[in-house]
């Protein structure tokens, strides 16, 4: 339904966690791993009546890589109406939320004219598979001081492209605040209220959404 092509969901290694409580422990249990092992990579959790539990299950998983490109977690998009709607495997010792860009490691090579921050997976998903390379997202939450230091290693030009509506209008305004004192050259690029980036990139085609950027 997000328009996400068969070939680009393999190499982006889209997966799905089936709704049962173990059957990812087991087979991790099968392929000789150690339950602490497990529960200290963030896919499995302690249950409510003891042992381990799956910690994603009834999503789709999307692989969270490092700025290097090291797996390092997993997020989770529900299939249903439950909330949260997006959840992320917890935090580990190789994994922080507030340091980590997702899609960085794509995007490094597509920085030349700065880079392009969207809020959320499928945002940077549509976007890469459309060849807007520059993309990058927070993981559920605003960009931090830690995400702009991380990016500044690459370039110091930012595009905010959030969702069309109050909260994006927010987010824009928080990260405004952190960016322009670390130097960062800011531009904003607004959407028509209720879109997001990945549906309005869809909408246009990938060269009127390039001139949006550059004439943000």
């Amino acid at each position: 339904g997000r328009g996400l092509k068969s070939d680009f969901i393999h190499k982006a290694g889209l997966g799905m966690a089936p709704p049962t409580w173990d059957m990812l422990v087991k087979h991790l249990r099968a392929q000789g791993f150690k339950d602490a092992e497990i529960e200290s990579t963030g896919v499995a959790a302690q249950g409510q009546r003891g042992g381990l539990i799956d910690f994603l299950r009834g999503r789709i998983t999307i692989p969270i890589h490092d700025y290097r490109g090291k797996l390092v977690a997993f997020g989770g998009r529900v299939l249903g109406d439950e909330n949260p709607k997006y959840l992320n495997t917890r935090e580990t010792e190789l994994f922080h939320k507030g340091e980590t860009l997702f899609g960085l490691h794509e995007a490094k090579a597509h920085l030349q004219d700065g880079a392009l921050a969207v809020e959320g997976y499928f945002d940077v998903l549509t976007l890469h598979m459309l060849g807007i390379g520059c993309a990058v997202a927070p993981l559920g939450t605003a960009l931090t001081e830690a995400h702009l230091d991380r990016l500044a290693k690459y370039t110091k030009k930012i595009t905010l492209c959030f969702d069309g509506d109050e909260a994006g209008h927010r987010a824009m305004e928080k990260t405004l605040a952190l960016a322009l004192p670390k130097g960062f050259d800011v531009r904003l690029l607004e959407l028509p209220q209720g879109e997001d980036p990945d549906t309005w990139a869809s909408s246009v085609g990938k060269e009127a959404f390039r001139n949006l950027i550059r004439r943000a």
